[in-house]
Order: structure tokens, then C-alpha cells, then sequence
């Protein structure tokens, strides 16, 4: 009988259908898709490797086809989470041109998600500024707070990567993962010194 049932998942999950969270919960995340598929953050489910959408195209929710990403029609919040699963996953050209047409002056995670994917492309100027333009919008966004430290390392100022993880210290304190995360960037960028 526990055969039979493992069976019914794994046909469950290579058909398409949504995986779940070992906890039962919500849908899975990316790390739960097996060997040969792949997440779609569209659709959140886990798919075929091959039936994934190459870059510059996004699955579209109403077709299931995958359209050009300027094309797809998401709203905003839908938008901005599959910006986010392609700017971790390094597609960040897509993940730009999703979070473009978005109203983004008041929205910090837009910002800060367009800062990383600029950032990633070595577009450093770019990058800084939409993290500035988050941080001035929410001070105490320490995601933000840490990228932009990652960015002033990769520039070499170290004294103003410093300064952010300052800031992160005293919003979540030194054990929160935007601390140790911006502490281990700036502790490696200086043994790379000697």
C-alpha cells in the first residue's frame, strides 16, 4: 500500500502537479523538485526540465504557453514573485524587464530586487541607487541594507559595507541572517586582501 501511494506522488509530481511542502502546507519551493524538473515560479508547481521557459520568456498563467516576458500579462504581486524566483535563479535580464512596467517608487522589495538583479549584471551605479531608493522608503529593510553592503564590497569600500552592517547590528542584531550574511562578504573580502 505505501508503494502504491509513493507511485501515485511521484506520477503526481512528473504529471505536473503541485508538490507540497514536506510540512504538508503550502506548495513547495524550487529545492523540492526532483532530478529532471524544475520549478515554475508561474505556475508554482514542480515541471519537466524540459518544458521550462528559456530566458526571456515567462510561463503565461491563462495559456501555459511560455510568452516573451514583456508580454506577460501578471499583476503586480505575481509579477514581482517571479522576478524574484529569476533574479535568485540568475536570470536577471528577465527579472528586470518583469518588475519594469511595475508602479515601483513606493514599493521597497521591487527596488531592492531590481538593485540585486543590476547589481549581479555589473551594473553597480544602477544597482546602489535602487537599494538607496528602497532604503529611503523603509529604513530598516536589512535585506536591502546587506545588498547594498555586498555591492560597496564588490566596489572595494569596505568602510561603507561596514557602516550598513552597523545598521543591520542594530535593527535584528548580529545573529540575524542579513548580519551574518554581509559579515561573512566583508571578513572573506578582506583575507582576499591579505
Amino acid at each position: 500500500m505505501a508503494a502504491a501511494a509513493l507511485a501515485a506522488g511521484l506520477a503526481m509530481i512528473v504529471l505536473g502537479a503541485p508538490a507540497r511542502a514536506a510540512d504538508g502546507g503550502g506548495p513547495a519551493g524550487p529545492s523540492s523538485c526532483g532530478p529532471g524538473m524544475t520549478w515554475d515560479p508561474v505556475s508554482r508547481i514542480c515541471i519537466k526540465a524540459k518544458g521550462a521557459c528559456k530566458r526571456g520568456t515567462v510561463r503565461d498563467r491563462k495559456t501555459g504557453k511560455c510568452v516573451a516576458v514583456k508580454a506577460f500579462n501578471g499583476d503586480s504581486e505575481t509579477r514581482y514573485q517571479v522576478a524574484r524566483f529569476y533574479a535568485y535563479d540568475g536570470r536577471f535580464e528577465d527579472a528586470i524587464a518583469l518588475l519594469d512596467p511595475i508602479a515601483y517608487e513606493r514599493d521597497p522589495r521591487v527596488l531592492n530586487m531590481l538593485g540585486y538583479s543590476n547589481r549581479k549584471l555589473g551594473h553597480f551605479d544602477t544597482g546602489l541607487a535602487y537599494y538607496r531608493r528602497a532604503l529611503a522608503i523603509d529604513p530598516s529593510f536589512d535585506l536591502a541594507r546587506e545588498y547594498l553592503g555586498e555591492g560597496y564590497v564588490a566596489l572595494g569600500r569596505i568602510d561603507l559595507a561596514r557602516e550598513q552592517l552597523g545598521h543591520i547590528a542594530r535593527s535584528c542584531g548580529t545573529g540575524c541572517e542579513e548580519y551574518r550574511a554581509l559579515d561573512t562578504v566583508i571578513k572573506g573580502a578582506l583575507a582576499a586582501k591579505g
